[in-house]
């Protein structure tokens, strides 16, 4: 069966569109000898269709495996030292505005996920090229969604799907409704024509089977599978959240960025302490980077997992090694608040190897230590 891919295995696209055009410029030379990675669009006007190449099936649902990850603006290059790590091995990994890209296989991507502690959603490339400014907006996203893949074998029967976008300063498409609806539209007569039936949409707060997400900047499309669903920071230990609690995957960038995890690696057996702890965020995500442990371990549920090329082996394998990574740690959290309960309260889950998870032993009004000088390891937040 034949494919429909992009022409160049990986090129990136404005991080969500707000790359500049300069950095896709540095980046495709970078990985494909210096020659441009999507066809140009015609120099006459005329009903110019894109551009994209037919290859043979390998057995994979996509054969070149692109990676973006996105993350908050300043975290770029704690992510992208996240993703070098002994614990993903990313390869080919650059970092853009707002997020990283990088390449590598399945099991590369289910270890991003599970890993990754200061990014929002991990996005696999499923096709990409650039949009006729000759035809209609809409016309175009329909034709584009209908050759992106083969989407009878992509959503089985029963499976659903959902589209989000962001589009910037593109010539004949003005807001990211028209590439919902035309995109949805091209996906379900995709379906409908291989097998009879359309896919219905996910209920009400529920992640689909297949979310997609789609970037467009300056006509030049990228469509994305995201292997997260919801985000990376909702890591799935909080029994409740606190109205106001601080992002988890902000505050593992900020650890990371006050050198938490280099102390660690010198075998830093100290004090962390957080005077105006909250939810104990911090202190949690603190916990979670001194124990080594994935804070992906907590999900109960992925969207990759439902895909027709989710590899089982690969995820249980790649799960058993994280949960034997984990380790203990004899140093010390102090968190203290003038609230003296934390209303989001962490589970406390127990690892096959018996090492405990951050739990929360009740808070109490107790008065930080008095310290007469600030001894060596101590941090605070």
């Amino acid at each position: 069966m034949l494919k429909l891919t992009p022409k160049a295995a990986f090129s990136p696209v404005a991080a969500f569109s707000r790359l500049v055009s300069t950095q896709n410029r540095l980046f495709s030379r970078a990985h494909s000898g210096g020659k441009r990675t999507v066809e140009s669009r015609a120099a006459a006007p005329g009903p110019a269709r894109s551009q994209w190449e037919s290859r043979e099936d390998t057995g994979r649902l996509v054969t070149a495996q692109s990676f973006y990850v996105t993350c908050h603006p300043g975290l770029e290059e704690v992510v992208a030292a996240e993703l070098t790590s002994q614990n993903i091995r990313a390869q080919e990994v650059v970092p853009g505005k707002a997020g990283v890209f990088f390449r590598g296989t399945d099991a590369v991507g289910y270890r991003a996920n599970l890993w990754l502690r200061s990014s929002i959603r991990v996005l696999r490339l499923l096709a990409k090229g650039h949009l006729s400014p000759y035809r209609a907006g809409g016309d175009e996203i329909y034709s584009f969604f209908r050759q992106a893949a083969n989407w009878a074998q992509l959503l089985p029967p029963k499976q659903t799907f959902q589209i989000s976008a962001r589009v910037t300063s593109c010539t004949d498409i003005p807001s990211s409704q028209l590439v919902q609806i035309r995109g949805r539209d091209a996906i379900c007569d995709s379906i409908r024509d291989a097998r009879g039936s359309k896919p219905e949409p996910p209920e009400r707060g529920q992640v689909a089977n297949l979310p997609l997400y789609v970037a467009l900047f300056r006509d030049e499309c990228s469509l994305y599978m995201d292997m997260s669903g919801d985000s990376l920071h909702k890591r799935g230990y909080r029994t409740a959240m606190h109205v106001s609690s601080l992002n988890e995957a902000a505050a593992a960038g900020v650890l990371s960025l006050a050198s938490w995890p280099e102390a660690l690696s010198q075998g830093h057996t100290g004090i962390l302490a957080d005077p105006m702890c909250g939810s104990g965020t911090f202190l949690i995500e603190a916990a979670l980077m001194a124990t080594n442990t994935a804070p992906g371990l907590y999900r109960q549920r992925w969207p990759f997992q439902s895909w027709p090329d989710f590899d089982r082996s690969a995820w249980d394998s790649t799960v058993a090694s994280a949960r034997q990574a984990q380790r203990t740690w004899d140093g010390m959290l102090l968190g203290n608040d003038v609230h003296q309960v934390m209303p989001g309260r962490p589970k406390s889950p127990t690892s096959s190897n018996g090492t405990l998870g951050p739990a929360a032993s009740g808070c109490r009004a107790t008065p930080p230590p008095q310290l007469s000088s600030t001894p060596p390891g101590v941090s605070a937040c």
